[in-house]
């Protein structure tokens, strides 16, 4: 899913896209949250002008390692060292081309590098961590952006809309030399579906994202939303692999899911102190994977939850270029059952304390 990025930043939705990431998704567990990325403050310094073109470099990395069930955290698997350690490195290249004042279109090319890795068997006793890889291209998005009110008489507020597409061009079945559950049987299996570069389907990346200037606060909200028809992706699920039965209940869990994602922001910037150059920024955020789908059936493996962050920000501007760093600290997490075949499933996820967002943003004039 795409998060629109302009002169204040706002990091694409890549398969979201993930965001970012982005996107992590309970026999083996993964983590939940997002392929997508998004940070920085929104204003009217977003405005393109007509044929200007703008591109960045974002990235957004994070280690999860903390199991929650619910909203409670599984300390046993810390006690017993058989916890996950699921590691996301995610970039994402965009360029965004100003049609007119209103109107501009996006090109959002994302690229991970992820790792996940557990104890095999898992125990009590604990044994030898194995490690899961996965590098590649993620799934690249298109679509166009709109302001909703006249950029010429509304410098101080307005709400863009964002649409796109997201194609399958990330592969959703890389694999890694890894054991069954008893610890044996070494052969290459799929790779958890967190740390997969692509989905295996279309997506539909929506978003909306406005700013208000307040004297000489600026207040800013976003919130992003990637729809996907599509059920599952016929990709066997890892606990499937690793020898653990499929849920009588939920006998689609076999294969993966493929989820909608979603991203809320909304926060506010100051100038610091008198350097016209440095901007403050402090933002709430919510982020997850949903139970139900918008669109089409919930069938296969997911990880639902979500988790609530706050986050604050910097921001360096030097002429047409900008560079954003945001840390989101997490303060609540909750794993959702989920409800593949009618009937719900508890399960556990692991979820990141922080994360890191960097985003450089240079734009072009004609």
């Amino acid at each position: 899913m795409r998060f629109r990025n302009s002169n204040i930043i706002i990091c694409a939705f890549a398969t979201i896209g993930g965001l970012v990431a982005v996107a992590p998704r309970a026999t083996a567990q993964g983590c939940v949250v997002g392929r997508s990325c998004s940070g920085g403050p929104i204003g009217s310094s977003e405005y393109l002008m007509p044929h200007e073109f703008e591109w960045s470099l974002n990235y957004r990395g994070f280690k999860a390692n903390k199991h929650y069930n619910g909203d409670i955290r599984q300390y046993q698997r810390e006690i017993n060292q058989n916890f996950v350690i699921n590691r996301q490195n995610q970039w994402n290249a965009t360029g965004t081309w100003g049609l007119n004042k209103q109107t501009s279109v996006y090109l959002d090319i994302p690229y991970v590098n992820n790792s996940w890795s557990i104890p095999m068997p898992i125990g009590p006793p604990a044994g030898m961590r194995w490690t899961q890889n996965s590098t590649g291209l993620g799934d690249i998005s298109v679509g166009v952006n709109y302001w909703i009110l006249k950029a010429d008489t509304h410098p101080n507020g307005n709400l863009q809309v964002s649409f796109g597409v997201q194609l399958p061009t990330g592969s959703k079945d890389t694999k890694s030399n890894f054991p069954d559950k008893t610890g044996g049987n070494v052969s290459l299996k799929y790779n958890d579906v967190s740390i997969q570069p692509g989905t295996g389907t279309w997506a539909y990346p929506f978003s909306m994202e406005g700013f208000k200037v307040i004297r000489s606060w600026t207040a800013f909200s976003t919130f992003n939303y990637l729809i996907t028809p599509g059920d599952t992706n016929n990709v066997p699920s890892l606990g499937t692999q690793l020898g653990f039965p499929v849920s009588a209940v939920a006998p689609s869990t076999g294969v993966n899911s493929v989820p909608d994602e979603f991203l809320f922001r909304i926060g506010v910037a100051h100038q610091i102190g008198k350097f016209k150059s440095l901007t403050g920024t402090l933002a709430w955020r919510d982020e997850g994977v949903p139970v139900h789908d918008l669109i089409g059936h919930n069938h296969g493996f997911r990880r639902a939850g979500y988790s609530h962050s706050i986050e604050p920000g910097l921001t360096y501007s030097r002429g047409d270029s900008q560079l954003t760093i945001d840390i989101p600290y997490t303060i609540r997490r909750d794993r959702e059952p989920t409800n593949p075949d009618g009937t719900y499933v508890s399960g556990d996820a692991t979820f990141a304390d922080s994360q890191l967002i960097i985003n450089f943003t240079q734009r072009y004039s004609r």
